[in-house]
């Protein structure tokens, strides 16, 4: 058979052929050696988060492990070792890493969980304890409170669903404390004053054996009582979480206090009275890190019941503190 003869013209056009087959080939190639590239950091993403969140979950049974202890499921106070403790909660280890609990106090690192009955409910604060809370910005309070009630009849000085055009309000509580900035009237820097002071969990009675000083005169107890109460429980050495802080076995007994006034007899009184005060912690807090071995890292916060096993999670959420 006699062989194809081509022509010049032809040659180039073969070759221009080839040319672009061979450049459809290698872009063929290269995009599937990047469609495999993403694919695999994406997989080793979604280990990595799948491994964080097994090392928080195994962090949050290890504390429930531990809040069923006698030496901690009793405490209610601010000197037992779930509050303040770095050798069990700092650096913690893990089968593949480590944890922490950490809580600020008073500008103090803390290691530990955090009581979160010693912060006021939102959903279940009265208005004068709200109006208190938010004296500083004036409306806030009647805004909340016409957030959280079922209808849509505004307050004076609130705000219901005319003022959010149609986006607001809830009209029922708040599933989260950080659902405050979406009331009419709070503001970021507002948020932050009184974030430290407040959750949506509990029955709303205040812990009388780990609320601030702060908190203690928000709920209505006078400025000389709340601090009476704080240097009770700091006992003689002056120092918070020590063998000899006072405890409250009741909030009635902090009548018996020395050197009160009728006043603040008569505040304590009422407090106890609209069950604004208790003595026992209902839920605690977790502001959780967890760190893997290679590095990575994730912080959640937990609110967890005391003592409950398996443990009761009220709230799970990545938190960016």
């Amino acid at each position: 058979m006699a062989g194809l003869i081509f022509t010049a013209k032809q040659e180039g056009s073969v070759l221009i052929v080839s040319l672009w087959i061979l450049a459809l080939l290698t872009l063929t190639v290269l995009a599937a050696a990047h469609s495999l590239g993403v694919e695999t950091r994406l997989a080793t993403y979604q280990w990595q988060e799948t491994r964080l969140l097994r090392a928080a979950r195994a962090a949050v049974m290890t504390c429930s492990d531990d809040l069923r202890s006698p030496a901690i499921s009793s405490a209610p106070t601010l000197s037992q070792p779930w509050r303040g403790n770095p050798s069990l909660y700092q650096a913690r280890a893990l089968p593949d890493g480590i944890f922490t609990l950490q809580h600020q106090d008073g500008g103090q690192t803390l290691y530990g969980f955090e009581d979160e009955s010693s912060r006021i409910n939102l959903n279940t604060a009265p208005p004068d304890v709200l109006d208190r809370l938010f004296a500083s910005a004036p409306g806030v309070s009647a805004a909340l409170q016409d957030w959280i009630d079922a209808d849509d009849a505004t307050r004076p000085g609130g705000a219901e669903k005319d003022e959010y055009n149609g986006e607001g309000p809830r009209n029922g509580p708040l599933k989260t404390v950080d659902e405050l900035l979406l009331v009419i009237g709070v503001t970021p820097e507002i948020f932050r004053q009184v974030e430290p002071l407040v959750t949506v969990q509990g029955s709303g009675r205040v812990n009388l054996n780990t609320a601030s000083e702060q908190v203690l005169e928000m709920i209505g107890l006078t400025p000389s009582l709340a601090q009476k109460i704080v240097l009770f429980r700091l006992g003689d050495d002056g120092q918070p979480g020590t063998v000899d802080d006072g405890v409250f076995s009741d909030p009635a007994a902090a009548a018996s206090l020395p050197g009160l006034r009728p006043e603040d007899v008569s505040s304590l009184q009422n407090a106890v009275k609209r069950n604004l005060l208790g003595a026992y912690s209902e839920a605690l807090r977790l502001n959780l890190h967890v760190q893997l071995d290679e590095g990575a890292w994730r912080d959640f916060r937990i609110v967890m019941k005391p003592g409950a096993w398996p443990p009761k999670i009220l709230v799970w959420r990545e938190a960016s503190w």
